[in-house]
Order: structure tokens, then C-alpha cells, then sequence
């Protein structure tokens, strides 16, 4: 039994005793006592807690009160805070101004203090030289002075037969690619007496100089001797001054050091009979004449510490783009030409020629207006800039658009321009104003994807992502429909030239949007969603682009045809029901009329009715953009359409009633550019042939034109290299075939089954010399191996021309995928990057191992040796570049070069300067010595995959993941490496100022409502720019008119004093050195300037404003002026006494002069239309439009044809069907 039993057990044996009656009274009592007591306690609780909840709500409202003086109080300090905070920033920005200043006056003080010492060091030195007395009279040197510099010259060519004596000789170590004229300038000066070569001389023999020169880079050592002196000495680079024997030159055993000094490069010079000694470079028979006697000259030679400077490099073309698929195309009114986007810019495109006529590039400089055709472009900065087509020059850039813009439009008339943003914004722009007429925030709730005027240009229809369309009215600048019912994203909307009908792109095409009624929509057949559709010119035809390889042709029938078309429909439906009626039967054996008489009569016309689905225009690849040709069709087309191809094509096709399965395709613009991304680029020994691999083509450019000179059909291409000779190529493919391409033909001429994989690199083999020349070359492969190859020369057996063939020699067997090898510039070592992160460095003529480096995270992409084949530099996907000296296989740095990926490194031709391409879209420029970064160059707009530099260093090219390749070049411009390590900075705190710790307590900017209308225009460098004008301009003036009322006073107590005017105002008077800087401010920023100015210097502005309204050019402006002011500080000029005088004389003259500037303008408006009806009346006018009419007549002829055949057709089907009936009975 368990506890529990027991338990139970136990008391069932003992139950509890009965309590007894007495015992229960008792205790009754009891409760009854304790239950009054507990009554009265609660009452008394009862009373404290009532007492409690009157003390409790008298203390709330004391804490109320409090919390009100409190807010009081918070909102005094804020005000207050503000108040500090913006006496604080102007107190900051004057001591930063007068800091810079000051810093400005010190700099040039100690900059004039160093030229007073230099030309004083300069003048004791050569007056000293000049003291030598008669050793120089004898070598004929004479002193020239000028403003600039003080020098030595031999102004008499004499023979030198001895060295002068007593000379001093200073020489420190120097660079080789340092040249003269970076040596002149600086602060210690010296005198060498003597004969300078450079080069590598091994012995120069001679009467009275002979030498023996170590290094590939020294001057040279030579042994001077004079009048029974003699001196050896010799000088090596880097290594200061080592001499021995007797003389003023040297002394024995002696070394001097001389750090950051140099010794200045002057080549042999040959005296003639001018003042001026010129310096010549020896050819090779010069230089080998010097080797046996050697003529010298008096030489000054500068030896100085200098701040080194390299040469600035610019992007100079890019080509290879014909069309970005992120922009739409467009013809121009005439129809003869194409605007195609290219990224950065577009192009004016001749369809028949294929070639572009213009270029439009963000680079061009603004010129004047003119009244050619109007361009306008939206770009992914939110700016929009107008162009002018003639002259390809950009007029202006407006700045509104927080981010980029989707979608533009002009009305008919050209006079404004509709822009909509991602920003949700809508903003119209006065193209003759250039500035933002009405701004529309927060349009919509996503991104604007397209909009159209509409009305005669009096009301703009709008579409966006939150799927709603809004019209919107310009003249009260108000929406005033929201049309809803789609239930996706509305991508795109067209209005036909006659404005009956409106089309919008969303999942189903929508037709026909009255004011507040649909019309309907057509059931479309295509699965894929509707990108864009388009109306041509005439409106007759409605293309229906989807977001695959086809555009959808309707045609548009008129309201004769819609009419037929709704009788027809309705006619086959009652013949429906007639015939379910009669099959069916009723009970009184009756048939009913489905249809009303007046129904019959007068149908409802429906979106079938009007709509007709046309055919499909197939394509080749996926459709970006659509355009209608304005001009008339050929014959027996009805339009012409063209399509912007993602794969950077165009395509113009014919739209006919023919089958579908014909193909329309008129011509095509393919060959500028690859089809995909480009793999790598190479140039030819001379530079002037460059050579693009992409996944179907391989193309030949001309680098100085961008032109193509060749395509050539290949597999996908991966690597490829220049035959010696350059008439020949080579393609590494992603399948290991090895390509030999014939350059003169354009033909590819075989192709060697190289590799079981991709062959990722090839690499010409160089002599000793670092020459290239036909040793061969190397190609790696993804199959582990390294093959040396040789050319070979064949005889083809059926011309018996000769050709080019590859024999594969030896092979290196590696543990691991090769991703990339290089060679040595004097062909004896061969590095090569593995998957596993490392690089083994080979010799080339035993291919035993010498070194293996290691260090990097991930793989290695590209690497390369260096001219002089001290350095090996390696860039792989850690993102970072590795410089390593081969002597020990030792490391010299590791630099963190890109923001992802490094894809390949190139060193220029003999020097240590470097550049990089990585993903992040960047090319680099590298001081492989200094390990600093020169210069970083911006344009690609997706990640650059390949790199090639010119032999000379002149230009690099590079190719792009978006088809582009462009072209940088060098330019004479010098660079400096702490001024461009500055304007880093200066660009990374522009780009933080937004996130900066003074703004980051700032009030947030409210949010604009729905659908609101405000300023448009954003802050740009510009715009503060010109509020930093006008406010000094306004300090100017405050001052001038101080200064003219205190002569004023001064003459009215009798003194005579000459006023003396500022000469900073140029003569004007204040109001109109004011008004002058005002209209020097461009049209798009004056609203961005206005907001940027305090309220104390807008109540300056604004106290001029009706001087300037009774000038009658400046009402427009200052009408401008005012309405943003007065919206920008409306509370505070509401809240200013002093204020208030100057409004209200505003309010009686502004009305008054708007309203003689509306009367003028309608008068002049009038005046042109009555001249414009008299130029008709006496011109031929009448029959300019013949043609047009011609057109259409024959149109509707053609139209009337082929309804007769369809009807014949239907008849003769009628007729099959009736005899086959009978026939059958």
C-alpha cells in the first residue's frame, strides 16, 4: 500500500469532533463585533482616501501649471538656442574667412622671404664663379640677369683645354626619371666644373678627360687632369660623391652624402655662336664617338631638394556604347536622325550610315542660346541639361531633382519642359527662362514613370509605381483628378496627337481616359507585363511594348470604321441568341429580340471596337525603348519603328499587315559596339590598334578615334595579345581554344585545341633586351598548366600563301588552377598566380623554381613586372595590391587599392608608376616607389574588368562591364601628391555634411503633403556660391550708402571733403551693384540662393525690390524675388514692425507694374499674330501641307482596298459555307 492509502486510512479512523450549539454562539458573536469594527475602519479608509484624490488632483493641477511654464521655457531656450546657434555659424564662417586670409598673407610673405634668399643665394654663388678672374674671361662666361633668374653662359665658344681650378663640386644621389627642368628651382646652389654623360659609358679616352662609368643610370666618372693636377673621381646614382687623389675638387678618401638632393641631368652640350648654349640628346653614333674623345663645356648645375611632381592624366574619349538600356530613344522632327543614350551622354545617330553625326557629352562647355532644335536630358543625378542639336554644346543645367530623373517632356509648343523624378516629384521648367515655373512635391507615393500634356498643353497627366494616374491643372497648379482601377504599377502613358484617346502601360492596356470616365481595356494575349506603349504621328497605330522580345502593333480605327465595327459585333451577337433560341424553343413557340431597335441603331462603341490587334514585331533580344519614325512610311508600310536593344543594339523595322513570321528588320547599328561585357582589351607595339574580346566578337579600334575597323566572329574570349609584326592576333577562349586572327582580312585564320580549360592569360615572351620579338609566348589555363609556345610560318597546299601557325614546345605542370601569368621584361623569370592565393616565380629558360610569394586572402586576378624588373605587383580579390621585390621574394607594401575587387595592374614603361582597375568602377594611378596614390580617375558606370597602357605612357584604355572603353590621357598638366590627398578630403567632407555633428540636432525638414506645389531646385555648390555673392554684395552696399550719408552730413556742417568711391563697385550706385550681382545669378538657382540667405539679409534684398520694380526689364525678377521671400519668411516679416512699411508699399507698386508688363506682352502677342496672318496672306502657305494631304488621301484609299477584299474574302467564305450546306441536304 502507498503513503497515500495509508493516509486516507488514518482518517477515516479519527474523524473530528462535533463542535457543540454554546461554542457556535460564542463564536458568532464574535465575527458579528469584528464586522462592525472592520465597518467603521473602512469607512474611515474611505474618508482618508477621498481626502487623498483631493490632494492628488490639486497637485496635479500644480504640476500641470508647471509642466506649462516648463514648455514655456523649453520653447524660450530653443528660440534662443537657434538664435546662438546661427550668430555662432556666422561668427564662425567671418573667423574662418579671416583665418584663411591670414594664413593666405603668411604664405606668401615666407614664399616672397625664399625668393629674396634664393636670388641672393644665386648671386653670391655666381659672382663668385665670376671672381675667378682670368680663367673666366678665357672660357668667355659673362652673367645675365633677368627678373627671374640669374645665370652663367658662355657667351664666346671656346675649345676647353684644361679644367678651371678651385671649383667646388656638388653631386647627392639622384632619381633617373627625374628630369631637368623639375631641378632648376631651389635654395642650394653649386658649381660643377667638368663633363657630364649620361648614359652607360665603360671608358672615355681623351687628351685631357678620360672616365670609366658604373651603373645602368650614373653620370659619368671621369679622371679630370689640368696643368700637372690630376683627379679621379667618380659619381654613381644614389650614392654621393666617392673620390680619390690630389686637388680643389676632392679629397682623398672622402664620401659625401647629400639626402634629397640631385644632380641636375644635362646631356653633352656643343657650343655655337649665340648667347645661349643649347642642350642636344647624343644619338647612339655620337654617343660612340664620345666613348674616344670628349668635347665639354662650362656647366651651372642646380642641386636642390624639390617636392616631386608627376604628370596629371584626363579621360580623354570613350566609345564602344551605341545604347543604355536606361534611357529611351527619340527621333528628332525631321526623322533623318535617331538620339540614342551612351551612358554619360548620346549621340545623334544616322540610321542608314550607322554612324553617330553628334555627340552630346556632359564635358561640353555652355555657350549662348540659339534658336536651332532644343535638346533636353534627364541624368541619374537629378540634373537636367539643355542642349543645343547644331552646335552639340550644353545651354544650361537645371538642378531640381533630389534624385534621378524617369521621364521628360516638352508641350507642343517647346516653351515648357515636364520632368518627373524618383523622388516622386513633378517639376514643369520654362525652357526660355531656364528656371522651374511650378513644383509639384510628393506628386505621387513612388517613382514618376511617365507624364503627358494634354488640353492644348493646359493640363499634364501624370503616372507613377502607386499605381493611380493624376491630372493636374498648370494654370491653378492644383491637382484636380486622381484616376484609379489599375492594380499593378502604371509603367508608361501616350496621348495620341488628337488627344482622343490616352493609353496607359500596366499589366493590360488602358485606353481612352475621359475626365472622370474609363473607357475600357483591351485583353491582351502576351503573358509578359506592358513596358511602354506609343501612338505614331498620325495616331493610327498604338505599339505595345513588353518586357521581352516583341512589341504588340495595334491599329486605331477611326469612328466610321468603330462604328461598322460595333454594328458587326452587335449584329453576330444577335444572331447568337437567336439561334440558342430557336434550338432551344419557347413554350408559345415565340422568338424574342434580344436587342433594342435603338440599340441597333445607335451601338455602344467599345475598346474592341476601336482598337485592332495589328501583329507582332519580333526582335532579337530584349527590348529597352521604342520610337515611331515621323516621317511618312515607304510604300505598302504603315510606320516605321525602332528599338533600343539591351544588348547594345538598334534595330528599325518596318510595321506592316503582313504575317508575323516575316521578318521586318530594315537595317540595324551593331558594329560600334560589343553585344556583352568586355573581357580584355590589348594594344599593338605602336599603339595605334587596340583589340576588344567580348563572348561572340573580337574588335579592332582605332584608340585615337574610337573607331571600329574590324570585327571579327569568335568564341568567348577571355585573353588575347598582339602577334610581333601586328598583323597578326591572338584570343585565349573560355572553352582553352587558342584563336589566330588575321588582322589586314578580318578572318579568323585557325584555331588550336590549346587547353582543357579557359585560358585566362597569354603573354608574348621578350629578348634580354626587353624588346618583343618572335621567341614566342605563354598561355595559362584553368586545366593547371603553363605552355610555352612558338610561332611558326606554314604554306597553305591550295594558294600556296603562307600563314601563321602555333607550336606548343613545353609545358609547366602546376598543383592548382592558373588564373594569370607574367614575364619578366628581360625574359628570365615567370610568375604565375594560383587559386590557391599564392604566386611561384619560375625560371623561364629551366623552369625550376626560384621564388614562391604568399600573402594574400583570395585569389590573385593580375599581377605584372615592372621595366627595369626590380618590382613584381600583384592585385587580387582581397581587394588590395602587393608589391614585392624579386630579389629575396620579399614584400615592400600591401596597400588597400580598391573598394572590391582589383581586376587588373599595369606598370608604365620604364618607371615605377603604376595604374589599377577594380569592381568599384575605379582607375588608379600609383607611385610604386612612394607607395602613394597619384590620381583616381571616375567614368565607368559598372565595374572595369581590363587595362592596357601605351608603350610611351601617353594613354591607357580601358574596358568596362558596361560595354564602354575608354581612353585617359596624359597630359602636361603637373600633379602634386598633397594637393590631390586634399581634394580627397575636401570630397569626402562635402559628401559628409549632411551627416555632420553640427546638423545632426537640426529639425528634420517637414515632410511636404501630398500633391503639394513648392520652389523647385535643390542646394547645390552653385547656389551657395552665389548666396556667399549676394551677401557681400549686400555688406558692400550697406557700407557704401554709411560712407555717402556721412559725406552728406559732413558737407551739410561745412566740410569739404572728397568723396572717394568704392572702387570694388565699379562706379555703380548700390542699388545697382546689388541689382547687377542679383542677374549674374543663373535663372535655375535664384530660388536655392534665396533660401540659403538669413532673414537679416532678405530684409536687405527686400528693401531694394521697389527701386527695382520701375525698371521695366527687371519686373519679372523681382516679382521672382519677392514671392519667395515673402513665402520662404512669411512669419517673421508678419511678426516685424520695420516690416511692414516696405510690404505695403510693394503691394501698391507691384500690381501696377505686373499688371503694364501683362498689358505690353498681350499687345506684342497681338502684333504677332496680325503679321503672321499677313505674311500667310502673301505667301504660299496654302500648299505647304499638299504633300501631307496626298498622304493621307492615299491612305484612306488604301484603307478602303483592303476593306473591300475582306469583304469579298467573308462573301466568297459565305457562299463555300451555304453551297456546302445545301450540298449536304
Amino acid at each position: 500500500m502507498s503513503s497515500s492509502d495509508a493516509a486516507v486510512v488514518d482518517t477515516t479512523a479519527n474523524p473530528p469532533k462535533q463542535p457543540s450549539k454554546r461554542g457556535k454562539s460564542k463564536e458568532t458573536r464574535t465575527l458579528t463585533r469584528e464586522s462592525d469594527s472592520l465597518d467603521d475602519r473602512v469607512g474611515v479608509m474611505e474618508d482618508s482616501v477621498a481626502r487623498v484624490e483631493e490632494r492628488y488632483s490639486v497637485i496635479s493641477q500644480h504640476v500641470g501649471m508647471m509642466e506649462d511654464g516648463l514648455q514655456a521655457m523649453e520653447d524660450s531656450v530653443a528660440a534662443a538656442m537657434a538664435t546662438f546657434r546661427h550668430q555662432l555659424e556666422e561668427f564662425r564662417r567671418d573667423l574662418a574667412r579671416r583665418d584663411d586670409e591670414r594664413k593666405a598673407i603668411v604664405e606668401d610673405l615666407v614664399t616672397r622671404g625664399d625668393e629674396v634668399e634664393d636670388l641672393k643665394m644665386r648671386v653670391t654663388i655666381l659672382e663668385k664663379a665670376m671672381a675667378r678672374g682670368a680663367e673666366a674671361k678665357r672660357l668667355g662666361l659673362t652673367l645675365e640677369k633677368d627678373a627671374s633668374r640669374i645665370k652663367a653662359v658662355n657667351s664666346e665658344p671656346r675649345p676647353i683645354a684644361r679644367v678651371a681650378k678651385g671649383v667646388e663640386i656638388a653631386i647627392g644621389p639622384s632619381d633617373p626619371r627625374d628630369g631637368l627642368p623639375s631641378l632648376i628651382e631651389g635654395g642650394t646652389y653649386a658649381t660643377l666644373v667638368g663633363a657630364e654623360l649620361h648614359g652607360r659609358v665603360s671608358t672615355v679616352h681623351g687628351s685631357n678627360v678620360s672616365g670609366r662609368a658604373e651603373g645602368p643610370n650614373s653620370y659619368c666618372p671621369a679622371t679630370l687632369r689640368g696643368e700637372g693636377q690630376g683627379v679621379r673621381s667618380w659619381c654613381r646614382s644614389r650614392c654621393g660623391l666617392q673620390g680619390q687623389g690630389t686637388g680643389p675638387i676632392a679629397r682623398e678618401g672622402t664620401t659625401d652624402r647629400a639626402d634629397g638632393y640631385a644632380l641636375s641631368l644635362v646631356h653633352p652640350i656643343s657650343l655655337s655662336s649665340s648667347s645661349r648654349s643649347t642642350a642636344a640628346s647624343p644619338s647612339p653614333a655620337a654617343a660612340a664617338r664620345l666613348r674616344h674623345r670628349l668635347s665639354a663645356a662650362f656647366v651651372v648645375a642646380a642641386a636642390a631638394k624639390m617636392v616631386k611632381a608627376y604628370l596629371r592624366y584626363e579621360p580623354a574619349l570613350a566609345f564602344g556604347v551605341i545604347t543604355s538600356g536606361d534611357a529611351n530613344i527619340c527621333y528628332d522632327p525631321s526623322g533623318r536622325h535617331l538620339l540614342a543614350p551612351a551612358l554619360d551622354k548620346f549621340a545623334l545617330w544616322d540610321l542608314k550610315k550607322g554612324l553617330p553625326t553628334t555627340t552630346f557629352s556632359p564635358s561640353a562647355s555652355p555657350s549662348s542660346s540659339s534658336h536651332s532644335l532644343a535638346i533636353a536630358s534627364g541624368h541619374a543625378d537629378g540634373s537636367i541639361r539643355l542642349w543645343d542639336c547644331e552646335k552639340g554644346t550644353c545651354e544650361a543645367t537645371l538642378n531640381g531633382h533630389k534624385s534621378a530623373a524617369t521621364v521628360l517632356r516638352y508641350n507642343h509648343a517647346g516653351s515648357l519642359l515636364a520632368s518627373g523624378s524618383k523622388d516622386c516629384d513633378v517639376i514643369l521648367w520654362d525652357v526660355v527662362g531656364k528656371s522651374g515655373e511650378a513644383f509639384a512635391s510628393a506628386a505621387h507615393r513612388d517613382q514618376v514613370t511617365d507624364l503627358s500634356f494634354i488640353d492644348s498643353g493646359k493640363k499634364l497627366v501624370t503616372c507613377s509605381k502607386d499605381k493611380f494616374m493624376r491630372v493636374w491643372d498648370l494654370e491653378t497648379q492644383h491637382c484636380i483628378q486622381i484616376v484609379g482601377g489599375h492594380h499593378t504599377e502604371i509603367w508608361s502613358l501616350d496621348v495620341d496627337p488628337k488627344e482622343r484617346h490616352n493609353a496607359e502601360a500596366t499589366d493590360k492596356v488602358q485606353d481612352k481616359w475621359e475626365i472622370l470616365k474609363q473607357f475600357g481595356e483591351i485583353q491582351r494575349k502576351s503573358k509578359y507585363r506592358v513596358a511602354s506603349v506609343r501612338f505614331d504621328k498620325s495616331g493610327s497605330l498604338l505599339a505595345c511594348q513588353v518586357a521581352g522580345k516583341a512589341v504588340e502593333i495595334y491599329r486605331v480605327l477611326d469612328d466610321s470604321e468603330a462604328m461598322r465595327k460595333s454594328k458587326r459585333r452587335l449584329h453576330r451577337k444577335k444572331e447568337k441568341v437567336l439561334a440558342k433560341s430557336v434550338v432551344e424553343g419557347n413554350e408559345n413557340g415565340s422568338v424574342i429580340d434580344p436587342l433594342s431597335s435603338q440599340e441597333v441603331q445607335h451601338p455602344t462603341i467599345v475598346v474592341s471596337d476601336v482598337f485592332k490587334f495589328l501583329r507582332n514585331l519580333p526582335a532579337s533580344n530584349k527590348i529597352c525603348s521604342i520610337a515611331f519614325c515621323p516621317n511618312s512610311p515607304p510604300k505598302g508600310a504603315l510606320a516605321v519603328l525602332t528599338l533600343s536593344l539591351n544588348n547594345n543594339m538598334l534595330e528599325t523595322h518596318l510595321v506592316d499587315s503582313s504575317d508575323s513570321s516575316k521578318s521586318s528588320k530594315m537595317n540595324s547599328v551593331e558594329l560600334q559596339g560589343h553585344r556583352s561585357y568586355i573581357r580584355s582589351v590589348a594594344l599593338n607595339s605602336e599603339s595605334n590598334l587596340l583589340m576588344s574580346t567580348s563572348h561572340n566578337a573580337v574588335k579592332i579600334w582605332n584608340p585615337s578615334t574610337g573607331a571600329c575597323l574590324r570585327t571579327i566572329d569568335s568564341e568567348y574570349g577571355l585573353s588575347s595579345c598582339f602577334v610581333p609584326g601586328n598583323r597578326y592576333a591572338l584570343v585565349g577562349t573560355k572553352n582553352g581554344k587558342l584563336e589566330i586572327i588575321d588582322i589586314g582580312s578580318g578572318s579568323l585564320t585557325e584555331v588550336v585545341e590549346a587547353h582543357a580549360g579557359p585560358i585566362r592569360s597569354i603573354v608574348p615572351i621578350p629578348d634580354e633586351n626587353g624588346s618583343i620579338s618572335g621567341r614566342g609566348f605563354v598561355t595559362g589555363s584553368a586545366d593547371k598548366d603553363v605552355k610555352f609556345w612558338e610561332y611558326q610560318i606554314l604554306q597553305t597546299p591550295d594558294s600556296g600563301s603562307k600563314k601563321l601557325s602555333v607550336a606548343n614546345v613545353r609545358t609547366l605542370k602546376m598543383n592548382d588552377d592558373v588564373l594569370v601569368v607574367s614575364i619578366s621584361p628581360n625574359g628570365k623569370y615567370i610568375a604565375v598566380a594560383l587559386l590557391d592565393c599564392t604566386v611561384k616565380v619560375f625560371f623561364v629558360d629551366t623552369l625550376k623554381y626560384f621564388q614562391h610569394l604568399y600573402g594574400h586572402k583570395l585569389p590573385v586576378f593580375c599581377m605584372d613586372f615592372s621595366s627595369d624588373g626590380d618590382l613584381l605587383v600583384t592585385g587580387s580579390a582581397d581587394k588590395n595590391l602587393r608589391i614585392w621585390g624579386l630579389d629575396f621574394g620579399d614584400i615592400r607594401r600591401s596597400i588597400f587599392a580598391h573598394a572590391d575587387s582589383v581586376m587588373d595592374v599595369k606598370f608604365v614603361k620604364n618607371t615605377h608608376y603604376m595604374f589599377s582597375v577594380g569592381k568599384d568602377r575605379l582607375v588608379k594611378y600609383w607611385d610604386a616607389d612612394k607607395f602613394e596614390l597619384l590620381l583616381t580617375l571616375e567614368g565607368h558606370h559598372d565595374e572595369v574588368s581590363c587595362l592596357a597602357v601605351s608603350n610611351r605612357g601617353d594613354f591607357i584604355v580601358t574596358g568596362s562591364h558596361d560595354r564602354s572603353i575608354r581612353r585617359w590621357d596624359r597630359t602636361e598638366e603637373p600633379l602634386f601628391i598633397e594637393e590631390e590627398r586634399g581634394k580627397r578630403l575636401e570630397e569626402m567632407f562635402d559628401s559628409d555634411l549632411d551627416n555632420s555633428a553640427d546638423n545632426r540636432y537640426a529639425p528634420k525638414e517637414v515632410v511636404p503633403e501630398e500633391g503639394s506645389v513648392g520652389v523647385p531646385g535643390k542646394k547645390t555648390q552653385e547656389s551657395l556660391t552665389a548666396a556667399d555673392v549676394i551677401i557681400d554684395a549686400l555688406d558692400t552696399a550697406e557700407e557704401e550708402i554709411k560712407r555717402i550719408n556721412q559725406y552728406k552730413e559732413d558737407q551739410s556742417h561745412g566740410q569739404e571733403t572728397e568723396f572717394q568711391p568704392n572702387v570694388l563697385m565699379r562706379g555703380h550706385p548700390p542699388s545697382d551693384f546689388v541689382l547687377h550681382a542679383l542677374s549674374n545669378v543663373p535663372a535655375n538657382d535664384v530660388e536655392q540662393m534665396l533660401l540659403s540667405l538669413p532673414f537679416s539679409d532678405a530684409l536687405k534684398l527686400m528693401s531694394y525690390l521697389r527701386e527695382w520694380a520701375l525698371i521695366p526689364d527687371k519686373v519679372e525678377l523681382v516679382c521672382r524675388v519677392c514671392t519667395v521671400l515673402l513665402q520662404t519668411h512669411h512669419n517673421q516679416l508678419t511678426t516685424t514692425v520695420a516690416a511692414r512699411p516696405m510690404l505695403m508699399s510693394l503691394k501698391d507698386i507691384l500690381h501696377e507694374r505686373v499688371k503694364e508688363c501683362k498689358d505690353t506682352v498681350g499687345f506684342n502677342l497681338a502684333a504677332m499674330d496680325h503679321l503672321k496672318e499677313l505674311m500667310s496672306m502673301k505667301s504660299d502657305a496654302l500648299f505647304r501641307d499638299a504633300k501631307a494631304t496626298l498622304m493621307e488621301i492615299r491612305m484612306q484609299q488604301s484603307k478602303r482596298t483592303d476593306r473591300r477584299e475582306i469583304n469579298e474574302k467573308r462573301k466568297k467564305k459565305k457562299h463555300k459555307v451555304s453551297a456546302v450546306a445545301q450540298a449536304a441536304a
